[in-house]
């Protein structure tokens, strides 16, 4: 009787954790970005924390379907920090991004469909703030996929990025992820013997 009590006791844990972790956090409600500048050798650079994939929630965008999200947006900085080594951009720059490669069924959204490889986007002149739409047109929850992305100044004033790739992954809605949770829980009430 004591075994199985602590089987039941485990189990709504374990359902109470996966509804918790479905539940929007403090850490994930920040913005995430892509903050570009140059470097002291004139060469533009974009710095990221990207040592984890990029959550794509189901598309709340009329019209897109699958997994998007405005995020992570393109900022160029509004600081020279000499210690990291990126600097803010001139005023009379100009920039844009390309995508270089990206694995299949992930892209930048267009009306036509995803945006073509080494297909320019205009950020414009700094001050930036893009948000590019990110979208997964169809896949299974979980899977991971990668886009990279290489900074470009049309005025030739700074040298391309190196190729930046963003890893993304795709999440469920966070209801989806309760309900699952909760069906769990009753399936393995159902089973335990009484």
């Amino acid at each position: 009787m004591t075994i199985r009590r602590s089987a039941a006791a485990a189990v709504v844990a374990l359902a109470w954790f996966v509804v918790a972790a479905a539940l929007p956090t403090p850490a994930a409600g920040h913005e995430i970005v892509l903050l570009f500048g140059h470097t002291a050798a004139g060469q533009l650079r974009i710095d990221a924390d990207l040592h984890h994939p990029i959550g794509l929630p189901e598309s709340i965008f009329p019209g897109i379907p699958g997994y998007a999200l405005g995020e992570p947006a393109f900022h160029s900085t509004v600081f020279d920090d000499s210690t990291a080594g990126l600097f803010q951009p001139a005023a009379a720059s100009n920039f844009q991004f390309v995508v270089t490669a990206a694995d299949p069924g992930i892209g930048i959204y267009t009306p036509s469909g995803l945006l073509p490889l080494n297909t320019p986007v205009a950020l414009g002149q700094p001050v930036v703030d893009y948000h590019p739409i990110w979208q997964i047109p169809a896949g299974p929850i979980g899977a991971t996929y990668n886009i990279t992305v290489k900074l470009q100044d049309t005025t030739g004033t700074y040298a391309d990025s190196a190729p930046l790739t963003i890893p993304f992954t795709t999440v469920p809605e966070p209801h989806g992820v309760a309900l699952l949770a909760l069906g769990l829980v009753g399936l393995r009430r159902r089973r335990i013997p009484r």
